[in-house]
């Protein structure tokens, strides 16, 4: 409650002192309200809301950035702006929580720019990166050249007297020929093993391009555990079939090797389906298909199904996910939906969830 009053002051202060500032201020923000219940053996229902306010105030060459979300429990899947991920908890009655991080950047030309703060990053699929680098403070430098963006990132996790947690990470963004890619590397020095966090290194690449008329998305994860002394990597390829068949479609094939341990070094949030994360399981290719239609302007109908799901060498399961989305107004939307999951020889037991929000 402290830190809730604190912030709530903050916003009265600044809402008064907007008018007073000459440099360009910008709001945005969401509210939701959504609840679920699934069924995986046990039965379980839970409700919660949530509020992500992201505000930025830029006087010439400096941006000040203030990102928050309030919500009724403290399950965020990474810096809590906009990531919360509901309704995909379990049920139960979960403390509330405050989430925040704020970070100032200096564009010191058309190129160079600094940014400092409270804030990570994470890859375009957050098959690797979750938010890394999200400890006591980040400094970056960011450097844009004709074929590609540049930066360079160090945290300090824990500071002691001789052992420190640092992480470090580079990215890299740009067009090459017909194709937008991205690269991240990151790595985690834990000289002294006093948090929990695992101790090594890892790399994402992704590739967006068109062949004919598919469209095409490539992207490879790769990690080192030091900790496990687990090398594990993933794929995913994704096809946009929609110029072939007239309407929403698209194919996705997700990969693991036999040592994946769902970004373990970095921490991840990728999710495919409802209910199956499809990168869970090592040694494991899933292969499953998204539809949509819009029946009007407000309606629209969509659907997720994974056909097969293999894991070291056995039949995982399935699961068809059917959703309807309607917008209320410019700027109020419900979503409504249901999942169900049969299980194979491997993997999860029978599942269930309808959610709305």
């Amino acid at each position: 409650m402290k830190k809730l009053s604190i912030l709530l002051l903050a916003l009265a202060i600044a809402a008064f002192a907007v008018p007073a500032m000459a440099g360009d201020v910008s709001m945005s923000g969401e509210y939701g309200l959504g609840g679920w219940a699934e069924s995986n053996g046990t039965d379980s229902s839970m409700m919660e809301h949530w509020l992500d306010l992201d505000v930025q105030v830029t006087e010439g060459d400096v941006t000040f950035s203030w990102r928050v979300e309030l919500a009724d429990t403290d399950l965020f899947t990474g810096l809590g702006i906009g990531a919360h991920d509901s309704p995909s908890w379990p049920g139960g009655d979960y403390p509330k929580g405050v989430f925040d991080n704020f970070n100032v950047k200096w564009q010191a030309s058309d190129a160079l720019a600094f940014k400092g703060g409270v804030y990570g990053i994470s890859d375009n699929n957050a098959l690797v990166f979750d938010s890394a680098l999200y400890g006591s403070a980040t400094m970056g430098i960011m450097y844009g050249l004709d074929v590609a963006d540049l930066g360079f990132y160090l945290s300090k996790e824990t500071d002691g007297d001789e052992d420190d947690d640092t992480v470090m990470a580079f990215t890299a963004a740009g067009e090459l020929g017909p194709a937008a890619v991205s690269l991240v590397y990151g790595s985690r020095t834990n000289d002294a093993g006093v948090t929990s966090n695992a101790e090594g290194s890892a790399l994402y690449f992704d590739a967006d391009f068109a062949a004919g008329p598919v469209g095409v998305n490539f992207a490879y994860g790769s990690e080192s555990n030091d900790d496990s002394g687990l090398d594990g990597s993933a794929m995913i390829l994704g096809l946009g079939l929609e110029e072939l068949v007239g309407f929403d479609l698209s194919m996705t094939a997700i990969i693991t090797d036999d040592e994946w341990q769902e970004g373990s070094v970095m921490g991840n949030d990728y999710g495919y389906a409802k209910i199956a994360d499809g990168d869970e399981a090592a040694d494991a290719t899933l292969i499953g298909f998204e539809a949509g239609y819009e029946v009007n302007d407000n309606l629209s109908l969509s659907a997720l199904a994974i056909l097969m799901w293999e894991a070291d060498g056995e039949d995982g399961p399935t699961e068809i996910d059917v959703a309807l989305a309607y917008s209320l107004a410019d700027n109020v939307s419900y979503e409504a939906g249901y999942a169900s999951l049969s299980e194979g020889d491997v993997g999860p037991s029978d599942a269930s969830k309808l959610w709305h929000e």
